[in-house]
């Protein structure tokens, strides 16, 4: 019998993203210095003997993250959707980048417009269809990139001066 995981359940979201991981389990476990029977079983959901600590989970991200592993930051979104919150990438910025305030404001504002018509169009018939919310969902995934892509650019810009 094959074993259906969930990629909104942060464990089997791990396990999955683990299996992936160049090697699979095996090699992942080499990296992290224990023996792969041990890491199989913390992986393992279901398993009640054997937990991975914060600590493991953020090793074995890290490593998941270093290969290019597809959804290997996936865990982590699916612990923070359980507890109502929402995991987002931050984008990295040099120290140029940093200089364009108001292009990240204006590009804030046109992915909030996507946003908006694609709920107005997805609502002209008073229903959202799956094909629909898919774009929906989309958006608000631009949107809240671009948001907090300005988000950054700006908390790139404080100073660590004392406030007057």
């Amino acid at each position: 019998m094959t074993q259906e995981y969930s990629d909104m359940n942060q464990h089997d979201a791990l396990y999955k993203a683990a299996r992936n991981y160049p090697g699979g389990v095996e090699a992942l476990a080499k990296r992290m210095g224990i023996s792969a029977a041990v890491l199989y079983s913390k992986l393992r959901p279901g398993c009640d003997t054997h937990h991975v600590s914060f600590e493991q989970v953020s090793e074995i991200t890290d490593h998941l993250v270093e290969a290019r592993v597809p959804n290997a930051l996936q865990a982590l979104q699916a612990l923070t959707w359980r507890h109502g919150m929402v995991a987002i990438s931050l984008p990295p910025l040099s120290e140029q980048e940093t200089d364009c305030l108001v292009q990240s404001i204006c590009k804030s504002v046109v992915e909030f417009g996507h946003l908006t018509s694609a709920v107005s169009e997805a609502m002209a018939d008073g229903k959202i269809c799956g094909k629909e919310w898919d774009e929906i969902d989309r958006e608000f995934s631009h949107a809240i990139g671009a948001l907090t892509e300005l988000r950054e650019r700006i908390r790139a810009k404080v100073t660590v001066k004392a406030d007057k």
